[in-house]
């Protein structure tokens, strides 16, 4: 099933993943931080979040993760900014369905290889 496209897609569409991850990691830490009254430790590990999707480290079950943090800040805000929060808990879905790209952090942990077999 792996025949018609790649893992860690490249060119216009490594872009696009990249700048959905950009997107993502600022929504975490400047939109949820100021909806949201969290305590330093929740701080930190909004940041590291944001951080860790931003470069690309295990990038879909940490999606997952933002997409519910992000729809949890949608549900304790009022009209306007709960529509938009709810339109990036969308991205951050469609981030964790199509992972992280070619340039991300798991392109290069988890990308294709070559397996030499002996003789």
């Amino acid at each position: 099933m792996n025949g018609s496209y790649s893992a860690f897609p490249s060119g216009m569409a490594g872009v696009a993943l990249l700048l959905l991850r950009i997107s993502t990691g600022l929504v975490l830490a400047v939109g949820c931080e100021t909806v949201i009254s969290l305590s330093a430790a929740s701080r930190y590990a909004l940041y590291s979040l944001a951080a860790v999707i931003v470069v690309g480290v295990l990038a879909r079950p940490a999606a997952i993760i933002a997409a519910v943090i992000i729809a949890l800040a949608a549900d304790t805000t009022s009209d306007t900014p709960c529509l938009a929060l709810g339109f990036h808990a969308l991205v951050a879905i469609a981030l964790a369905m199509m992972g992280a790209g070619a340039y991300s952090i798991d392109a290069r942990w988890f990308g294709r290889r070559v397996i030499h077999l002996g003789d």
